[in-house]
Parts: C-alpha cells; structure tokens; sequence
C-alpha cells in the first residue's frame, strides 16, 4: 500500500525524468535544427562549428572525370539515373546544400569532337528526370595532351594529371566546400544517394573536418586472411574530397610534388600521409572510411547482394573492360 510518501516519491521522480527528457529534446534540436525529426525526411544536422548554420551556405560537386573512350560508359550511367531503384533525390528541402554536376573531359572542349561531346552530355542532363536534383550541370577540361594520356599497370599519369589539376582550379575550391570524384565505372545502387552524399558531407561540417572519405579496396580478388600489404589500406579516388579546405590543397600539392604523376594518386595520398609517423598522428583523422561508397576494384561484385548487406552503401565502384576484371552481377 502507497502512503503520501511513496506519492511524493514518485511526484519527483517523474518531475526529474520529464526534465531530463526535457533538456535531451532542447540537444536534439539545437543538433538538427529540424522539426521533422519524427518523419521520413531526410534531416540535414546543423554545423555546429562554423560560422553559420544554414546548411545551403555550403555547396557540394559531384565531379565525374572521362575521356572519349568512356563516353558510352558515363551516358549510359547518367540514363541509369532515371530508374527509380537508383534516382539521386527524393526532394529538395528548402534548406539543402546545393549539389552541381561537372562533366571533367580530360582532353579540350573546344575540339569539334569536345563541342559535339559537350552538346551530347548537355541533352542527356536536359532531358533528364534527375537533373532536379542538381543546382546545374557544368563541363571542366584539364587540357591533357592526349598522347600524353596514359594509363597502363607502370604509368598512371594521365588520371593523375587530371587529379592535381582539378583541386588547382579556383573555379572547383572557391565554390565547393565539398567535391565528390564519381568515376564512370562508380554506379550508384539505390535511390537517394545524392541525398545521403549531402549528409555525408554535412556530417563533416558539423562533427569533425575530413579531408578525404571513401572505401578501401573490399573486393575478395588477390587477398586473403593472410595479406599484408600496407598500401592496401589507402582510400580509393572515387571518394568525398575536402576541396574547401586550404590544408587538404596543401596537402595535395606536397603529394604532386613527392609522388609525381606516374603512381595513383590515391596510392600516392597514402604514401605521403604515411611516410612520417609523428605527422600521421596529426593528420590520420583526416581520412575517414564510409560504407557509403564500396570499392570492389576487379573483384566480381553482385549489386543486389551489395544492396542486400549493406543497407548503408549507395554507390559501388567496380572496374569493368579491363583483362583482370571480373564481370559485374546485376
């Protein structure tokens, strides 16, 4: 039997738990900035540490670098997007960052076969369902000279070039705090996915500063348990790239020039990061793995087993056309 007491008791009992949830919904809150914390939509969190917290003030790229051998390859990827399994957005909430599309052409644009490309991939986008996701579609050109393109198991430089060339341009670092290098052979697997990059990239803004966020090689070709090879670990280039932030572009520069343009540059990144222990300390924060985007490299992958085991992946990277590649599985 409860006498007064026990009543009282539980009077303040209830009066500290109400408080404590209280001051746990004012956290959430302040966190997101969102009401919709209840509902289905995306929530972008608010940045915390910066000197605003609209999300829109911070804009994102979505970079995907070619050459003419893989026109077909990025048109069909773009067609690709319409599906509704794999459509970038669901919509635009008032407070999204804005997200642009560049079409990075290795070679010049202002070729007749560079014009007829550039004319070609501007149908494709104006055409599209998708292209309501994007704040505009935009054409970069890193100038290589093609017969310096190359790409082959010894030199790497032609991909390389056009690496170090996209983060020295004023017009990618002044305007994007954010860019993402999409590759043609990076698919993405479910709908959505430009959303969850906006939230990737806003989850850096608010909670730590990364330079780099992406997905090591998680292909089962040439590894076992019993693999050590260090550089294994690097994070592929098709990744989030901290674009806005001078110290990844000094960062970078170093890298160029340490590494040159002969080795991956992703493999080149790593090298570099961890050729100094007391330095790695410093900076190994600074690149950060996701599950956002797997890298499969030669390995054979199944989109619907990806999709299956890991609900938190949307874009897969899977090498294709080359004579160690394995073939891709629906």
């Amino acid at each position: 039997m409860l006498h007064k007491g026990h009543y009282r008791m539980l009077s303040i009992q209830g009066l500290v738990y109400s408080l404590i949830g209280f001051v746990m919904g004012v956290v959430v809150v302040y966190m997101f900035g969102s009401s919709h914390l209840m509902t289905n939509e995306l929530v972008y969190p608010r940045p915390l540490f910066l000197n605003t917290t609209d999300p829109s003030a911070y804009t994102i790229a979505i970079v995907r670098p070619f050459i003419p051998g893989q026109l077909d390859q990025l048109l069909e990827s773009l067609l690709d997007w319409d599906n509704p399994d794999f459509f970038p957005c669901n919509h635009r909430l008032s407070n999204a960052p804005p997200v642009t599309l560049i079409l990075y052409y290795a070679y010049s644009l202002n070729s007749t076969r560079g014009m007829e490309i550039q004319k070609l991939l501007t149908q494709a986008y104006e055409y599209s369902k998708w292209r309501k996701c994007f704040a505009g579609l935009e054409f970069m050109s890193a100038h290589i000279n093609e017969t310096a393109d190359v790409y082959n198991s010894q030199d790497k430089s032609g991909p390389q070039v056009m690496f170090f060339h996209l983060f020295e341009q004023p017009s990618l670092y002044t305007r994007f705090h954010y860019t993402m290098i999409m590759e043609p052979d990076a698919r993405p697997i479910r709908r959505r996915w430009v959303d969850q990059l906006e939230r990737e990239c806003l989850w850096g803004m608010s909670i730590y500063s990364f330079w780099m966020k992406g997905s090591m090689y998680v292909g089962r070709k040439h590894v076992t348990d019993s693999t050590k090879t260090p550089w294994l670990l690097h994070i592929n280039g098709n990744a989030i790239y901290n674009s806005g932030c001078p110290c990844f572009r000094d960062f970078v520069a170093e890298v160029k020039k340490l590494q040159g343009t002969g080795n991956a540059y992703d493999v080149s990144m790593w090298h570099v990061a961890h050729s100094k222990f007391t330095r790695l300390q410093d900076i190994m924060h600074k690149f950060i793995y996701t599950p956002f985007i797997r890298n499969y490299g030669v390995s054979n992958v199944s989109i619907s087993g990806v999709r299956a085991e890991w609900e938190d992946t949307y874009i897969v990277h899977k090498k294709v056309n080359c004579p160690d590649c394995d073939p891709l599985t629906p």
